[in-house]
């Protein structure tokens, strides 16, 4: 949000930029596959502030002076960032390979690979249903692994203590929050 503050001079303006940046990323087929979606929001934001100042009628000295240093700011993740990012990523692998077998392939196939759901339920001779099931169980048992992972480093449990939804636990956790 800085950097648009900067490139438009006002508040308001810079939440128009930020906005438009974000429909213009999201409007574009793969936007899921840029492989580093903050530089590539930070570009954007950037490119729409400098067409906005070449559009405009006055522009003020300040803010082309800004545009100007903008252009050498380093958008790359630090090394606190990385390191807690692989942190992470380890985490949810090996809570991912805790998972019952069936429930692993079809969150891999689904979340991982990004297959539609009709072609895992073919590739592993499954009913659509059951796909959506074992989809719904695995990502439960996945979010109670992450979330109790700060609490016990114990194995992942494969049963709710309580009979809820998959939806019903998600709430109930978004809500503890």
């Amino acid at each position: 949000m800085s950097l648009a503050v900067r490139l438009t001079g006002t508040i308001d303006n810079a939440r128009d930029l930020v906005h438009d940046a974000y429909a213009q990323v999201l409007s574009q087929e793969k936007w899921r596959q840029i492989a580093n979606p903050r530089a590539y929001v930070m570009r954007t934001v950037y490119n729409l502030g400098i067409n906005g100042i070449r559009r405009s009628r006055v522009v003020s000295m300040q803010q082309l002076a800004e545009a100007d240093a903008i252009t050498q700011m380093d958008v790359s993740p630090d090394a606190f960032e990385t390191v807690s990012d692989r942190e992470e990523l380890s985490r949810v692998l090996d809570a991912v390979q805790q998972l019952p077998a069936q429930c692993r392939k079809v969150v891999v196939m689904r979340r991982i690979e990004d297959l539609p759901p009709r072609e895992v339920a073919r590739r592993l001779g499954l009913s659509l249903s059951t796909v959506e099931k074992h989809l719904a169980r695995g990502l439960v048992l996945l979010a109670d692994s992450l979330d109790g992972a700060d609490e016990a480093s114990s194995p992942l449990k494969t049963t709710r203590s309580k009979r809820m939804t998959p939806f019903q636990a998600l709430q109930s956790r978004l809500l503890k929050r």
